[in-house]
């Protein structure tokens, strides 16, 4: 999983101002014979770039200083079009957010985190702007690793298809068999005989009758398993699949049940 994190400022037009950052942008423009204004050049070229790395599926956070009310038509139908919420308002009310900016004066929250659906934010909020260098509010959220850089699956594993089925006698009877001749080869009945007979009615087993009673119920769990192995062939596994064998697989079993069914 690929996560994206961008820091935006957005320049506010400053007409005295010209080493600003708005009129930089204005002069940069001019020199490649673009009118835009430096806003709207960003929102544009911003939104460009936001549709690319949606498209390539990437998780984005973009936060940054928009220098313009976050509910702004123009930053809220940018993100909103490009499926960006604002973490902020998602976790907050945003009628109680502060004025991210000390000489605001119109209490707007020109400041914001956004985040495509698949962030995760566990707490988020904003500081108060006086207490941060450059007047702005620090704002803040604690992600989770899981929803910005996903986990590893564990590696798929294949069921073990069970050989002993119950409902097919024949199985069911060679697997008796060969259990019965385990059972002999390693003498599992008469070593349970021989403990059966030392142990005392009443009193409890000692150290090595346990032990002896363990040794013969591991032997014959033994027996079990080996026995299930040699009870029926599995005809299937030992070829990874091909689509150049499987299709005239297919085929075959076609004209196979179309014939049983035409007799």
């Amino acid at each position: 999983m690929k996560t994206r994190i961008v820091s935006i400022y957005i320049p506010c037009a400053n007409p005295n101002g010209e080493i600003c950052v708005h009129a930089q942008h204005k002069r940069h423009l001019q020199d490649k014979d673009d009118d835009r204004s430096p806003r709207k050049a960003f929102l544009e070229d911003f939104e460009q770039e936001l549709e690319k790395w949606v498209a390539a599926g990437d998780q984005i956070i973009v936060g940054g200083d928009v220098n313009e009310s976050v509910t702004h038509h123009s930053i809220h139908g940018m993100f909103t079009r490009n499926s960006l919420q604002n973490l902020l308002f998602a976790n907050h009310d945003s009628t109680d957010a502060p004025n991210t900016y000390f000489r605001n004066k119109q209490d707007k929250v020109i400041d914001g985190i956004w985040a495509t659906p698949g962030i995760t934010a566990t707490q988020c909020g904003y500081t108060d702007p006086n207490s941060s260098p450059g007047g702005h509010s620090t704002f803040w959220a604690d992600i989770t690793y899981e929803s910005a850089l996903g986990h590893r699956l564990p590696d798929p594993t294949s069921p073990e298809a069970r050989r002993l089925k119950l409902c097919d006698s024949k199985v069911t009877d060679k697997y008796l068999d060969k259990y019965e001749q385990l059972l002999q080869e390693n003498r599992v009945c008469a070593r349970q005989f021989k403990l059966e007979a030392s142990a005392i009615p009443g009193r409890p087993l000692t150290q090595a009758q346990c032990d002896e009673a363990n040794t013969i119920d591991d032997l014959r769990t033994k027996c079990m398993k080996k026995a299930e192995k040699k009870c029926r062939h599995l005809h299937m596994g030992a070829v990874q699949f091909s689509l150049k064998t499987e299709q005239p697989r297919c085929r075959i079993r076609f004209w196979t049940l179309a014939l049983c069914r035409r007799l």
